[in-house]
């Protein structure tokens, strides 16, 4: 009885975990065009820029003015910054990793599945 207790909690952590590598696996670094200057090109909210040291940052609300990329670091210390638009190798947005996604859910799917399997005190008796 307390077995059957604990593997019923445990289920809902297992999801939870489940869910958050799922989340993980969604979403990936898309390379875009880089910006020019005096371009109308609007960026996205938040972008990864490596510049050509090969360190990179990421900016959210980037924009760009004269020669050089505006936008506020996230990462620490989190600061305004501009970097020119000369010394950037590669923009990246967030985007969605559709084929990343399919292949998560149907492991998500396939280890529920596999636990349900396995326990017999998930099937709510026995």
């Amino acid at each position: 009885m307390r077995h059957a207790m604990n593997a019923r909690r445990a289920i809902p952590r297992i999801a939870g975990l489940a869910l958050l590598a799922l989340q993980a696996a969604c979403v990936t670094w898309m390379e875009r065009p880089a910006p020019r200057p005096r371009a109308a090109a609007s960026l996205p909210a938040r972008v990864r820029v490596t510049r050509m040291d090969r360190t990179s940052m990421v900016l959210i609300d980037p924009f760009v003015r004269g020669d050089s990329l505006h936008g506020t670091r996230v990462d620490p210390p989190v600061q305004d910054v501009a970097v020119a638009l000369d010394d950037v190798l590669r923009v990246e947005a967030r985007r969605v990793n559709v084929a990343a996604t399919a292949g998560a859910v149907a492991l998500a799917w396939l280890a529920a599945y596999g636990i349900r399997l396995v326990c017999p005190f998930c099937n709510g008796g026995a």
